[in-house]
């Protein structure tokens, strides 16, 4: 089985803001500071394109796979999920969008959309995983009507939605636990439980905490996944370059392969720190 998260993994992770007021997305932008999060980036990323003045703020947290707080101007502001900030009430998602609430001192000010669109290879990625016969899941933190659409436009029909970070690791956890032999596909600090969690963890462009989770760090989603007959069973190789030249996994889940060269993987402790 191969777990894949949406956002920088099946998508760009390069989001766009589509729809958002100006004071919104400053005092949003204010209160991402400190986020290294692809939507935080897209926020602060379009207030500097419209030349927004950003207000004061301090006080910065963050809650991985929920949001961020911050003092902006004096007030509360909480930026991030639905089920994170104050006063807003779940309902139901706008495909293809992924939406950033807002609230100021406790109340709702407001929604801030973004749309983050497919990587080109994402399909052909999933169809090679399935002519494998793996079986690909899709596991995101978006809503599962957002994590649908892009199932649909990858050829993934099993979908687990609203998914926190320790929901996800809990996720793979689970599908151990039911014999399942997993294999985790991820990009970003919020994958990093759910990577050290599976049996083998495939961090792409990997650095800090998700580089340290994972077993495999991966340069782009073209490398294409093919099982052998092994306990954890994958071969990574990249487009044009036979699986005998490059990295295979075959013996131990924790063999740890700094990058995917034609040589042996380094054998060293896998970094659990922040990063």
């Amino acid at each position: 089985m191969v777990v894949f998260d949406k956002t920088g993994t099946l998508t760009t992770g390069r989001p766009r803001v589509a729809d958002a007021s100006d004071e919104l997305l400053a005092t949003a932008a204010a209160a991402e500071h400190g986020s290294a999060h692809p939507l935080a980036a897209a926020i602060r990323a379009e207030a500097g394109v419209r030349g927004l003045a950003l207000p004061a703020s301090d006080g910065f947290r963050e809650t991985y796979g929920d949001g961020v707080e911050a003092r902006v101007g004096g007030r509360l502001v909480r930026v991030g999920r639905a089920a994170f900030v104050d006063g807003v009430a779940a309902r139901p998602a706008t495909p293809g969008v992924a939406e950033v609430w807002v609230a100021i001192d406790g109340r709702p000010a407001g929604v801030i959309r973004c749309s983050d669109p497919l990587r080109a290879d994402a399909a052909a990625v999933v169809a090679r995983v399935r002519a494998t016969g793996a079986r690909p899941v899709l596991l995101t933190g978006d809503a599962s009507s957002v994590g649908a659409e892009v199932g649909e436009a990858v050829g993934i029909a099993d979908i687990h939605g609203d998914a926190t970070p320790a929901g996800k690791a809990e996720a793979v956890s689970r599908l151990r636990r039911e014999g399942e032999v997993v294999v985790m596909v991820g990009d970003g600090l919020n994958d990093a439980p759910a990577l050290a969690a599976a049996d083998v963890g495939v961090a792409l462009g990997a650095t800090g905490s998700t580089k340290g989770a994972a077993n495999v760090r991966c340069p782009a989603l073209r490398m294409l996944m093919m099982p052998v007959p092994s306990r954890v069973g994958i071969v990574l190789t990249t487009s044009g370059r036979p699986a005998s030249q490059c990295a295979a996994i075959q013996q131990t889940p924790r063999t740890l392969c700094a990058e995917i060269v034609p040589r042996p993987a380094p054998q060293h402790r896998v970094d659990s720190s922040r990063g």
